[in-house]
């Protein structure tokens, strides 16, 4: 993205919403306090319009069915979005000039952008919508954040002039909620050099298991641990940020002999070759069903898989499972074969049997839609 922007003449910058990028007078201080009280009133205003769609996403989401506090935990992330917008309109006080494009990479980015172009964020803002929110925290597991954050995600998302989704399924179930007309979607995939399957999966290939993320602990990759135990046919790849530790847990899983831990962040060109072999490539995308925060993760492994038209492996609770059933990208292992990793093989063993022309199929629609996309079509800024 940063080299298509460079060559289409685009002068750089990157901005963290989390950080003071000014040191702002008393007099914008009172001016960007006074501007989030009334920004604050027109998000509340013109999301009335969508309760009716937020209902019936609590409803299918089983948001209620968790017996939490309304309002526990949930402050200092709220605090975090409401200083996002905070900074975001001081930059766009103290600020010479307007940015051309802004590109948003997450729910806190966007809210700081758009509040930073205001007006201008309706063609100027471009939100990559790849993670809902900052999910996954069990510490942080509120009801409220889920409500806030869709309010949230509503007044970004409408207020942009382009918003990306990897999924078809994510793309409709955005615009029901937030019944985005005056969004243009694109497919989030840009690989060009991403490999292309011809035909469907072969179940008969050798089956390797690829996992992106932290060495966290948590019955996800404890499973995961157990079915390469059961089957030493099967191989595992970590792709592990190398500043994190593994867990005590997971000791096991790691010293598997057919399991391999690649630490660092630059995988792309490894990833990308593993799918030119010879065998049949998965995604680990399993996550227990713990809490709110755990079902509803939309973690980046599951858009960074569906980037690389790769088929994922996600469990029959979570929130994600609908968009692969839709989308056909990949598989859903149903609760009772995640009791024993004996169940959770043969299921991915009996899906890979059944489906794999349908999963082959997904893959290819995946790279489609990213070679049919002529490159970033970035607004023409005069």
């Amino acid at each position: 993205m940063i080299v298509d922007l460079r060559a289409a003449n685009f002068k750089i910058e990157i901005v963290d919403a989390r950080c003071p990028a000014v040191s702002p007078g008393a007099t914008a201080i009172i001016r960007a306090s006074l501007w989030c009280l009334v920004s604050g009133i027109e998000v509340m205003a013109a999301n009335v319009l969508r309760l009716g769609a937020y209902f019936k996403f609590w409803k299918e989401a089983r948001v209620s069915r968790y017996n939490y506090p309304l309002l526990v935990n949930y402050f200092q992330e709220a605090r975090m979005m409401i200083v996002a917008v905070y900074r975001g309109h001081l930059h766009r006080l103290l600020s010479t000039r307007r940015p051309d494009l802004v590109v948003a990479n997450d729910l806190l980015a966007g809210a700081f952008a758009r509040a930073m172009l205001r007006n201008l964020a309706k063609t100027r803002l471009y939100y990559d919508a790849h993670e809902f929110s900052p999910f996954r925290n069990r510490d942080n597991n509120s009801v409220a954040r889920v409500a806030a954050n869709l309010v949230v995600e509503c007044w970004v998302a409408r207020g942009s002039f382009r918003m990306a989704c990897v999924s078809q399924a994510i793309r409709d179930a955005s615009a029901a909620l937030y019944a985005l007309t005056r969004v243009d979607y694109v497919p989030n995939a840009y690989y060009a050099e991403s490999h292309e399957p011809e035909g469907g999966i072969d179940p008969a290939l050798p089956l390797h298991i690829v996992y992106f993320g932290a060495p966290a602990a948590g019955r996800g990759l404890q499973l995961l641990g157990k079915i390469a135990e059961q089957d030493k046919s099967l191989k595992v790849t970590l792709f592990v940020p190398e500043f994190l530790d593994f867990h005590e847990s997971l000791e096991g899983l790691k010293a598997l002999p057919n399991v391999r831990v690649r630490p660092g962040m630059d995988y792309e060109s490894e990833m990308l070759n593993m799918l030119k072999q010879q065998s049949t490539v998965l995604s680990w995308c399993v996550i227990e069903d713990l809490c709110l925060s755990y079902r509803m993760a939309e973690p980046s492994k599951f858009h960074q898989s569906l980037m690389f038209g790769l088929p994922v492996i996600v469990a029959e609770n979570q929130h994600l499972a609908t968009f692969v059933k839709i989308d056909g990208n990949g598989m859903v292992i149903p609760q009772a074969d995640l009791e024993s990793a004996v169940a959770s093989l043969a299921c991915i063993r009996r899906e890979l049997d059944q489906k794999h022309q349908t999963i082959g199929r997904a893959a290819i629609r995946v790279w489609e839609n990213s070679s049919c996309f002529p490159g970033w079509e970035w607004p023409d800024i005069q």
